[in-house]
């Protein structure tokens, strides 16, 4: 896999022993379709980048809560860092 895909994809160097997976026909064509649509070089390199889209599809939670209005410290917490407001 190419420097340029480990940052694109977030994957690390493939330094293991290969594993071997059991496809159809069908699913190693739209494999090797996707492979030469991106064009990416290995089948793991596809299956990363399938990986990838698939996270991105996946709706965020940030917002999530909306309706419960702004969070309020219930009590001092004697470990947190104190910002400048706390600052007199």
């Amino acid at each position: 896999m190419s420097d340029k895909n480990q940052k694109i994809f977030g994957t690390a160097p493939a330094h293991t022993a290969l594993e071997s997976i059991d496809i159809d026909a069908g699913a190693k064509a739209r494999l090797d379709h996707i492979k030469q649509a991106q064009n990416l070089q290995t089948d793991s390199e596809a299956i990363v980048f399938l990986y990838a889209s698939w996270k991105k599809s996946i709706p965020s939670l940030a917002g999530a809560l909306s309706g419960t209005g702004p969070w309020e410290r219930e009590e001092d917490d004697p470990h947190r860092i104190p910002d400048d407001s706390d600052i007199k």
